[in-house]
């Protein structure tokens, strides 16, 4: 009897503490800069490093909320500014937990400059932040918060091991040594200046990890139409996983006439910032794996408005591994059709609650919140001046 009083007991504070309004007092953003190797590490990109936009809201119920936006380069501090002075006075006053109403809000007041972009990224680093006040306030993990968990251990697939910029020799070396930690699936970047090279990287690899290991491949835009039909069909006796983002990726008609040409699976859509495009998308069969991305959707709703599209369609969800899955572990334990999380673990260092991983699986989190609070000391140690 005493251990069910105390279970109503913690049920009744938990129910006082989420009953009231989270009234947002005050919002700060904060840009750190992570380093990392200083590599090519796809058909666009080089970097080294990588940079966070976090936000943090305050409310009169001193409960503090956490979101963020991941990205590089000079586009991050002027996102920081667009979010300092256009999006987060507007957020004071507000009641974290009618966030669907204010990001709509939001949302629509910046049409001017455009309905994607830095219109949705400035916005998702603010809704992850109120869905963490309401988690917390809650006393529940985020997953619950969506109706409970299918699982409570997600598979990964590496994508940091097989990075463009990466000698034939490390890359090899890279997707052995995933397998031994675990990993199931490994990504290997494509999209060179010649595809025989491409080639020549995903037979290696493959030879090494052998048949039972997916193998999946990302060329990041770098095709037009014919280039994709023209070397899709190498792929298919090396049995490669997915084909990702090999094309432009608002081409609705290009991505349809791809996907029923070739035999690999068609996996795209961390490029898009509308669900409506994922429904076009959807309706006309241009895509096979659907890859949602919250932090350019605009944040969690949108991403789930997504997923419920997907499954109607009965295809899979991989979300896209921008946020370098503290949030992707919870949206991915609360939708059953999600096939994999992945695995990019450059920031790990800088939350409070890192993301728990054991032989290939994150195992997901029962802290409350959205796994999003960082560490005091990292955004002095990564602040970016």
């Amino acid at each position: 009897m005493r251990n069910l009083d105390t279970i109503k007991e913690k049920n009744t504070t938990r129910a006082s503490s989420s009953a009231g309004p989270l009234r947002v007092t005050e919002a700060q953003s904060f840009l750190l800069r992570v380093p990392v190797r200083a590599l090519k590490v796809d058909s666009q990109s080089a970097l080294k490093a990588w940079d966070v936009l976090a936000v943090r809201l305050f409310t009169d119920s001193g409960l503090e909320g956490w979101g963020y936006q991941c990205g590089f380069g000079a586009a991050m501090s002027a996102l920081k500014v667009f979010v300092d002075e256009a999006l987060l006075p507007e957020l004071i006053g507000q009641d974290a937990r009618m966030h669907k109403e204010w990001w709509n809000e939001l949302y629509l007041l910046r049409h001017h400059i455009g309905l994607n972009g830095p219109a949705m990224q400035g916005v998702s680093a603010p809704e992850v932040a109120a869905w963490d006040l309401v988690a917390k306030a809650a006393d529940l993990p985020l997953w619950m918060l969506f109706g409970g968990s299918y699982r409570r251990r997600i598979p990964c697939y590496n994508t940091n091991c097989g990075w463009l910029g990466y000698s034939l020799d490390e890359l090899v070396d890279n997707v052995k040594r995933s397998v031994a930690h675990g990993f199931r699936a490994v990504k290997v970047k494509i999209g060179s200046e010649d595809f025989r090279e491409d080639l020549r990287r995903l037979e290696a690899v493959r030879q090494a990890v052998g048949p039972e290991v997916q193998v999946a491949t990302d060329v990041n835009n770098r095709w037009d139409l014919q280039a994709a039909l023209k070397r899709a069909p190498a792929l298919v006796d090396l049995d490669i996983a997915w084909l990702e983002e090999p094309l432009y990726p608002f081409d609705v008609p290009g991505h349809a006439a791809l996907a029923a040409a070739i035999d690999t699976p068609l996996l795209h859509g961390e490029n898009i910032y509308d669900p409506l495009m994922f429904r076009d998308m959807l309706d006309a069969g241009a895509m096979d794996i659907v890859q949602p991305s919250e932090m350019k959707l605009g944040g969690i709703s949108p991403w789930l408005e997504v997923a419920a599209l997907a499954r109607t369609a009965g295809k899979r969800v991989v979300p896209a591994g921008w946020t370098m899955m503290q949030i992707d572990q919870h949206l991915a334990a609360a939708v059953p059709h999600c096939l994999m999380v992945e695995w990019i673990p450059w920031i790990l260092e800088i939350f409070k609650e890192p993301v728990q991983f054991h032989d290939g699986d994150i195992i997901i989190s029962d802290a409350p919140g959205a796994s999003t609070t960082i560490k005091p000391e990292a955004l002095h140690e990564y602040a970016v001046s």
